[in-house]
């Protein structure tokens, strides 16, 4: 979505993913480009894993200050455990305060709630917002052509709860799923829906085509915000969703998405006692409710464009 806005931009990544104008991370690689690099050049780093690139090219001065924005994806959560994962927490955090105390580079991030913690975290200039939001309305993209009570859940399934499948089959629900795995498996829960009826795999999704969400009344988001990243999340399976006229639902604490939508009543419902009681309330998708998504989602587009081109601006 960024390098759309950008006048020509190339991805640097370790992905064996083809991807056009691309090359391989390695850092003698990286020195070269950067050597190469104009004062009107922006390096935008990738989430806590790109730190180690950032901060070392700043310090071996290859890059400016001006050159460089951190874009934050999640905020670094540090471990209870002692464990791996731990220790690789507390280094981002040393990394990152160096990042934006220190060195004081740019910043952004996915959502408001995101952008208040780690200012307040850091002391440190609050990060522009520039939102994770292709989702566009089409002409009629809200007009359903099934039952009105079908769900549907689109994405990765690595963090799949099995709270998730348990209390579809508890309620006798039925639940289609489009997505694939990153790095996970499926767990011997999900396995058990898949088996016995509970959720049907209806194979990946392009994400350039969501037209089979017309199919659907509910996006079932089951999944329990249990740290500050989900609280504050702002995916844009949720503002996907929305262009379809589906309706969000999701366990409370769902900070950043509720605050989102508290003009537009109807698209998030919390789930709370019976799943099926919830879905036996028919939404009205009126022309006011489509124009009222419609609306948010061009002023959250038009909001996120601005603050990146705060930070990147081209003639």
């Amino acid at each position: 979505m960024q390098s759309a806005w950008d006048k020509s931009s190339f991805y640097i990544h370790l992905s064996d993913k083809s991807q056009d104008n691309s090359l391989n991370l390695t850092f003698p690689q990286l020195l070269r480009i950067s050597r190469a690099s104009s004062d009107k050049d922006k390096f935008i780093f990738h989430a806590q894993s790109s730190l180690v690139y950032l901060v070392t090219l700043k310090l071996l001065g290859v890059l400016s200050r001006d050159q460089i924005i951190y874009d934050i994806h999640d905020l670094n959560v540090i471990q209870e455990k002692l464990n791996y994962m731990r220790l690789r927490g507390i280094s981002m955090h040393i990394l990152e305060f160096v990042t934006l105390k220190i060195m004081r580079i740019s910043s952004i991030t996915v959502s408001s709630g995101l952008a208040i913690i780690i200012a307040k975290r850091f002391k440190s200039k609050r990060p522009l917002v520039v939102r994770n939001i292709s989702a566009e309305m089409r002409e009629g993209s809200m007009k359903k052509e099934v039952d009105q009570n079908k769900m549907v859940y689109f994405g990765t399934f690595d963090r799949l709860p099995n709270k998730f499948f348990v209390e579809l089959e508890r309620e006798g629900l039925q639940l289609d799923i489009y997505g694939r795995f990153n790095n996970g498996k499926a767990s011997q829960t999900m396995q058990d829906a898949l088996e016995q009826g509970v959720i049907k795999y209806c194979g990946e999704y392009n994400p350039g085509d969501m037209g089979f969400l017309r199919n659907y009344a509910y996006l079932y988001y089951n999944i329990d915000p249990y740290d500050v990243n989900y609280r504050f999340a702002g995916p844009n399976k949720f503002f996907q969703a929305l262009v379809y006229g589906l309706v969000i639902l999701t366990p409370q604490g769902y900070s950043e998405l509720s605050f989102l939508l508290k003009d537009i009543p109807g698209a998030q419902t919390t789930i709370k006692g019976d799943i099926v009681n919830l879905t036996n309330r028919k939404p009205v998708f009126d022309e006011d409710y489509s124009s009222r998504v419609e609306s948010l989602l061009a002023k959250l587009k038009t909001d996120s464009q601005e603050n990146y081109r705060t930070l990147i601006p081209y003639e």
